[in-house]
């Protein structure tokens, strides 16, 4: 009868934790690369400028949508906004151009349904604002100077008021 010394069981130990680890390392990661394409179908809409696909390999990827910034939930227009988002996207094939990640590790980029650009056009509907401290974007800049003009969505409101100031303020939680 062989008796197993310490130093083999280690090696033995070893082998099986690396045979388990070395797969999960050379997974493809969970988001996608900047400037990467991805497709796939808009299973989720957050918010007026976040959604979600799932790709066709079953991977779900979480997508800001890059220069904009909707209204939140709790603020108004907040709805309207992700209704027009849900309008434009849900259920439906989108390619996204990744440009990056946020700090909330959301993939950030140009979000495309067909041949519409879905940033711009929840800029032209009124239903966000261009969001020049992350884009410089003429277009965008264009599609805001034209919401604001027509009066559609936020800028029927006198003075309304940006999501990035809207969060900074105290607000009253319901219930």
């Amino acid at each position: 009868m062989r008796v197993f010394s310490s130093s083999g069981c280690f090696a033995v130990a070893i082998s099986v934790a690396l045979a388990w680890w070395l797969p999960l390392t050379l997974l493809p990661a969970q988001t996608p690369q900047a400037g990467a394409g991805v497709r796939g179908t808009v299973v989720r809409v957050h918010d007026g400028d976040t959604v979600t696909i799932l790709t066709p390999d079953k991977t779900e990827v979480k997508i800001r949508l890059l220069g904009i910034d909707a209204p939140e939930a709790g603020q108004p227009y907040g709805s309207a906004a992700k209704k027009s988002l849900s309008s434009l996207v849900f259920g439906r094939e989108a390619h996204l151009h990744a440009t990056g990640t946020d700090k909330y590790g959301r993939t950030l980029g140009q979000l495309h349904v067909g041949d519409l650009w879905v940033n711009h056009e929840q800029i032209l509907r009124g239903m966000a604002w261009h969001y020049v401290q992350y884009s410089q974007d003429a277009q965008l800049a264009l599609a805001e100077a034209d919401a604001r003009k027509a009066r559609r969505g936020i800028w029927q409101d006198a003075k309304p008021v940006p999501p990035w100031l809207w969060r900074r303020q105290p607000h009253k939680k319901n219930g």
